[in-house]
């Protein structure tokens, strides 16, 4: 969706508010494409974060090849940076992002890609199956200058939506103030909607994650069980059985090590969890933070282990949901910001370029 951005007068402030309203309506119809779905989904049922980043080579119309593929840890070792990003969503909005993540330009210098040999960047998505989603040239991305604007909803007046275009009064006013923005790959990242004279402050500080921590007395061996089980529920997701190989698992240590490992094995949204042997029981912490972040533990269908753990609830187990503002575990997404020129007739809807989780980016080379 392509949305104008005329310059004019003011429009009647109500014309504000039957846009809020608009917003509030949709917001949750939108749940599926601004948070995750349950971890354990394939590609293309739904949307989650991925627990890799692939980077292909290739040319227009042939076959591309893995050049690498990073897990989040090798990511940050490139060398991360936080900047905020200004967008317009399809409410329409505008939009703050507070993200931490790698510049693209650096992803490629890893790669041993030569920036002036790209032709275009192609992303795929984990919710979109049989082609990327997405088709962007290194121009656009790369040798476009693009901004955060700190000031373009400082007052009621700032913009204006009669729900399908946005308008800035004065965009000179709005862009006041604007700060060049790489464009980068978000690691995590926390979206704020910024409603005319409501303006946000970027956000970086994780909140806190959500924790299950079982009972004391729990057993400290269990190296004589049988293939035991318990099931676990991430940040919302559907439970999930986990099988523990118990040799070895003879202290409370080795246990929750075996655990943490047999845990992330799941993938998806489980790749980040951690569990830990303290004062006696066994905790279990999200790999997400924020209000959205949170573990369930129960028994397993068979050879059941979180009784004898004391992680079920009938033997004291207790859970503590996260809050404060939430980051995903492993959430890549492209983040650019906009244009600096908010009078422009016709400029995009740039959110729907950046609403996605990217497993795989395609670096299309010029012949």
């Amino acid at each position: 969706m392509i949305m104008r951005l005329i310059q004019s007068g003011h429009k009647l402030k109500s014309l504000k508010t039957v846009s809020c309203l608009a917003i509030l309506a949709v917001l949750f119809s939108l749940a599926c494409i601004v948070f995750p779905g349950n971890a354990g989904a394939d590609y293309g049922t739904t949307s989650y974060p991925a627990s890799t980043l692939e980077i292909r080579t290739g040319y227009s119309g042939g076959t591309y090849t893995t050049v690498e593929t990073f897990t989040r840890s090798e990511l940050e070792a490139i060398g991360t940076e936080q900047h905020a990003y200004s967008f317009i969503d399809n409410m329409p909005c505008t939009v703050t992002d507070s993200a931490t993540g790698v510049p693209l330009a650096d992803i490629l210098s890893e790669c041993g890609i030569d920036g002036a040999d790209v032709l275009n960047f192609r992303f795929w998505t984990t919710d979109i199956t049989g082609g990327p989603y997405e088709t962007l040239t290194k121009d656009y991305l790369l040798n476009t200058t693009r901004y955060y604007f700190p000031h373009w909803a400082d007052d009621e007046d700032s913009w204006n939506s009669d729900g399908d275009d946005i308008e800035f009064p004065e965009p000179t006013e709005a862009a006041s103030g604007m700060v060049t923005v790489p464009t980068m790959i978000a690691i995590h990242d926390n979206w704020q909607r910024e409603f005319a004279g409501s303006p946000v402050t970027p956000y970086y500080t994780d909140g806190a994650a959500g924790t299950w921590t079982g009972a004391s007395g729990g057993s400290t061996d269990i190296s004589g069980a049988t293939s035991p089980t318990f099931k676990i529920s991430a940040d919302g997701s559907s439970a999930t059985s986990v099988t523990l190989n118990p040799s070895g698992l003879t202290s409370g240590a080795a246990i929750a090590s075996g655990m943490q490992s047999a845990i992330r094995a799941l993938g998806g949204g489980y790749s980040d969890i951690t569990v830990s042997y303290t004062d006696g029981k066994y905790v279990i912490t999200s790999g997400t933070t924020g209000s959205n972040s949170s573990i369930r533990v129960t028994n397993g269908d068979s050879n059941d282990i979180a009784a004898t753990l004391k992680l079920d609830t009938a033997n004291g187990a207790t859970y503590i949901d996260g809050t404060g503002p939430g980051t995903d575990s492993i959430r890549y997404r492209l983040v650019f910001g906009k244009t600096n020129d908010l009078g422009a007739a016709n400029p995009e809807h740039t959110a729907s370029k950046s609403a996605k989780w990217i497993y795989r980016i395609d670096v299309t080379l010029e012949q």
